[in-house]
């Protein structure tokens, strides 16, 4: 029995031993592991975390380039040019405002902005804050070559918006600019972010979603020494090569960007060009208009401005200029009201013949001036003798025109106003569009608080009838009531997008809207357009308004129109005399008019602002217009004859 206890007894001490022994061992272990850890975590572990930071997978943003756009017969109007954008990682810059102030020793940015803007994305550190968009090529390269020193500081090749044709058709195409707080509150939900540029006028803003395309983006390993390049491939994708140290990445996932859709416009660029050049230095606008289809060939406001200087590098002085001018050069013309002046007399001589107060054949004398309580002056000091409805129009004589609209009284000068399409929007469907104004007498009556104000009078008739008074009008307005009379009685809408083509290839071709029959006497209708012919070619026995017009083979009709802006005792008859008038005084000119083809008719409107007589400046323009899509139409019309004769 003893010897079994002395054997248990040493076992239980052989037990113990090494039992202390394991649990030594044990302890020495754990000891040198959080001796390691602490190590690792307290002495090391900032210059791990750093390389850790620099050797991960990345996920890069691949913008997406936006949809071209193209004129009627396949010129490109806008594209894209690749481009350099400066970026920065705030989780990958240690010291973000040393970094910032040495990359300002290259390119020049607004530094707080880049702060707030990291401060304001502290819960996505990793997220690519955008520095400075469209750096050139010397400075991209300089920044590479100190890369090392400028931690988080990334180069990326970018589609940049291109405008080849700058000015001309600026107000039609528009530009782009940086999205704002309020576009981004209102489109974050539709994945635009922080720095995204977007549509803000003209065919940019209108066709802006299937435009802008879908942004992809790209998985690719970064390692310690260098950052990922992107540049953009042949057909304008950004596509990843290499990294700073020039080793080929590791593509670990893609979602390739998707390109813009294709918008085809109803503009011609030639004649947009034809109609740039002979606009020379006049403010004002032009349009040029299918009658019959409402395709809005040409669209033309001044002053313009070159839409490149919101998306280009470097031209920001351009860019605050244009912002801050007085003469407002992003303010489209062809949008704005205006008093019609003497082209409110083709709606004139078609209400009075409809209406049956005046025939073909109605006179009036024109002596120079017609008294109605007070003396309204015809334009013509002398007085043009006795006028028919075809010789008013061909004349502009005011006088006949004051007795025809005492004749017609206000109430059926509206009615006919409207059937015209004036008074309200033509749906051409850009922004900023005015809806001008039909003055009535339920208006008169409405606005004013003054029991005599209320009252309409005849000298208001009397103004209104030659387009003056409370009238006002588009250009786009006027060529749509324009293309009215030369097509037949049918009110048109107005349109520029003919197709929007989807990356899938599906086609969304414009939903031509039905035109509107308002105008049925044909008769009236004939005496209108012969009184606008009369305008362009007569020289029997006085010259029409429009006679400067004129050019051979050139079947152009038109009513000229010179509206008022203040009163003068004595009119600008010369050059001279207009330049002493100061220029926001001087009278508007007009000129409506049509190139007659019978089966299409074409409408060219032009207004020049502040330009004195209309045959001395918009008749000028127009006739020059004219004969240019004249010459442009030849090869077509030479190709359709030989094919004609050909079969």
């Amino acid at each position: 029995m003893r010897l079994y206890l002395k054997a248990k007894y040493r076992e239980r001490i052989k037990f113990d031993e090494k039992l202390r022994v394991f649990s030594l061992a044990i302890a020495l272990g754990f000891t040198i592991f959080s001796l390691r850890l602490a190590h690792l975590q307290l002495i090391s572990g900032g210059e791990y975390k750093r390389l850790s930071d620099k050797n991960r997978i990345r996920l890069l943003p691949l913008k997406a380039p936006r949809g071209l756009i193209y004129d009627c017969n396949g010129n490109l109007l806008v594209d894209n040019r690749p481009s350099f954008t400066v970026s920065i990682t705030p989780a990958e810059s240690p010291n973000l405002p040393a970094t910032l102030a040495k990359l300002r020793s290259f390119v020049d940015f607004d530094k707080n902005r880049i702060i707030e803007q990291a401060r304001a994305s502290r819960y996505a550190p990793f997220k690519q804050i955008t520095v400075l968009r469209d750096v050139s090529i010397e400075q991209a390269a300089q920044i590479e070559e100190c890369s090392l020193e400028l931690p988080g500081v990334v180069i990326t090749a970018e589609p940049c918006r291109r405008f080849p044709l700058g000015r001309y058709a600026a107000h039609a195409l528009g530009y782009l600019g940086e999205i704002n707080g309020d576009e981004l509150e209102r489109m974050s939900d539709q994945g635009y972010d922080m720095g995204d540029y977007v549509g803000k006028a003209g065919i940019e803003l209108v066709a802006e979603k299937p435009l802008r395309g879908k942004d992809g983006h790209m998985q690719v390993q970064v390692y310690a020494d260098g950052y990922p390049q992107v540049e953009l491939d042949p057909t304008g994708s950004p596509r990843v090569r290499i990294d700073t140290a020039g080793r080929s990445l590791l593509t670990l996932g893609e979602d390739p960007p998707n390109m813009g859709s294709i918008v085809r416009l109803t503009l011609d660029s030639t004649i947009q060009q034809i109609a740039e050049t002979e606009m020379g230095e006049h403010a004002g606008a032009v349009i040029v208009m299918d009658a019959n289809t409402g395709a809005i060939r040409t669209m033309v406001s001044r002053p313009s401005f070159d839409p490149n200087a919101f998306v280009s590098f470097g031209r920001d002085d351009e860019r605050i200029e244009i912002l801050t001018s007085p003469i407002h050069p992003l303010i489209n013309r062809s949008l704005q009201a205006f008093p019609p002046g003497s082209t409110f007399k083709v709606i004139m001589a078609y209400a009075g013949l409809s209406e049956g107060v005046i025939t073909p054949e109605t006179r009036f004398v024109c002596t120079g001036s017609l008294n109605i309580g007070r003396s309204f002056r015809c334009w013509k000091d002398h007085g043009h003798g006795s006028m028919n409805v075809v010789s008013a129009l061909a004349y502009s004589c005011d006088v006949f025109f004051y007795n025809l609209g005492l004749r017609l009284g206000i109430d059926r000068i509206e009615k006919y106003a409207r059937m015209f399409g004036l008074g309200e929007s033509t749906r051409v469907g850009l922004p900023g569009e005015m809806r001008g104004f039909v003055p009535s007498r339920a208006w008169k009556a409405k606005m004013f608080k003054n029991p005599s104000e209320k009252k309409w009078y005849n000298g208001e008739t009397v103004n209104v009838s030659v387009g003056q008074g409370y009238l006002l009008v588009t250009p786009f307005q006027l060529a749509r009531a324009v293309a009215t009379v030369v097509n037949g009685g049918k009110l048109i809408t107005p349109y520029l997008i003919e197709s929007i083509e989807g990356p899938e290839g599906f086609e969304m071709v414009h939903a031509q809207k039905t035109p509107r029959a308002t105008l049925g006497n044909i008769k009236a209708m004939a005496s209108v357009k012969e009184g606008m012919r009369q305008a362009v070619e007569s020289r029997q026995p006085l010259y029409g308004t429009a006679w400067r017009a004129k050019k051979e083979g050139v079947p152009l009709i038109g009513k000229t129109g010179t509206a008022q802006v203040a009163r003068f005792k004595v009119r600008a008859e010369t050059k001279a005399q207009l330049e002493k008038i100061p220029y926001e005084l001087r009278d508007h000119a007009w000129f409506a008019a049509a190139l007659d083809y019978p089966l299409e008719p074409v409408v060219i409107v032009v207004f020049c602002e502040h330009s004195g007589h209309a045959s001395e400046s918009a008749v000028i323009v127009a006739g020059k217009i004219a004969e240019g899509i004249m010459k442009s139409r030849q090869p077509v019309q030479a190709a359709a004859t030989t094919e004609g004769t050909s079969t």
